[in-house]
């Protein structure tokens, strides 16, 4: 009976230690997991990832705008405006891409085209406006060429992949077929690229420098006020043109009759020498009759 007692006190305290030791076991497994609980990260969001893929895929561009103007200014002196013009031109960097005088009884007028720095281009026009003259006419026009421009671009950056493709198949090709048709082809994509880089060397001209054609007239149909059709030095100034119009009028005009002067001349040269030979004819008669 005592041995079965001593042998049931040995069981109980062997199984109250492998609790206590489980326990603790158990303990210090919760305590690791706590100090190794990871960091935590937030998520990333579908706007944030297509952010991150465009700044490394796409390149950002400025908006490519073609400026282009037309205006007319009438002024009293057209000599003088083109001066002022010309002043304003050194200013602004610009310069005259064509420029052409008429100057005739009924049109006294310069057309001129001028390129101008796009971002000077406003300020440019705001000038002429405030100068001498009025503006009877003006138009501004402003184009977005940005999608052709991108456009080109890539197609052009396209070709020089291919391009450096070819010549590199070409540098490997071993038959004359293969060589022929890849020096067609790389002809072909050279042709393609110098067309996309003219284009582009075009729109960045014309983005860089805007154009504006400018008209400057004189109203040769306006007429006078009552009192300047009076005024001494108006109808001296009407005399003198009037006397010299008529003038120059009557020596175009015997410009115009240069044959029917020639043909009059030629009688009476003809005529004079008739009766010179009439004349003498009549003198030698009197001689010998007095004879």
């Amino acid at each position: 009976m005592k041995k079965l007692l001593f042998l049931l006190f040995i069981a109980a305290s062997l199984i109250s230690c492998d609790k206590k030791h489980v326990s603790e076991n158990s303990v210090l497994e919760l305590s690791c997991m706590k100090l190794e609980k990871p960091k935590f990260v937030p998520p990333v969001t579908d706007g944030e990832v297509e952010k991150g893929v465009a700044n490394k895929t796409s390149k950002v561009y400025t908006k490519k705008i073609i400026k282009d103007g037309e205006i007319s200014i009438c002024v009293k002196d057209i000599y003088e405006a083109k001066k002022q013009v010309d002043g304003q031109l050194r200013k602004f960097h610009a310069y005259y891409e064509n420029e052409s005088l008429t100057n005739n009884k009924t049109d006294q007028s310069y057309d001129l085209k001028i390129r101008i720095p796009s971002q000077l281009f406003e300020k440019f026009i705001g000038n002429l406006e405030n100068g001498t003259g009025d503006v009877t006419k003006k138009s501004i026009t402003a184009r977005d060429v940005t999608d052709e421009y991108i456009d080109v671009e890539a197609r052009l950056k396209n070709k020089k992949l291919y391009l450096e493709k070819y010549t590199e198949l070409l540098s490997k090709a071993g038959n004359i077929k293969d060589i022929l048709a890849l020096q067609e082809k790389i002809r072909l994509i050279q042709e393609e690229i110098e067309s996309k880089e003219g284009r582009l060397k075009y729109l960045n001209d014309q983005i860089n420098y805007s154009t504006l054609d400018l008209t400057l007239f004189i109203d040769t149909d306006k007429t006078p006020t009552a009192v300047e059709s009076n005024s001494f030095l108006y109808r001296l100034k009407s005399a003198l043109t009037g006397g010299w119009k008529a003038f120059v009028s009557a020596i175009i005009g015997l410009i115009n009759l240069w044959p029917f002067i020639i043909i009059l001349v030629g009688l009476i040269m003809i005529f004079r020498r008739y009766r010179k030979r009439k004349r003498a004819k009549a003198k030698e008669s009197e001689t010998q009759t007095s004879l």
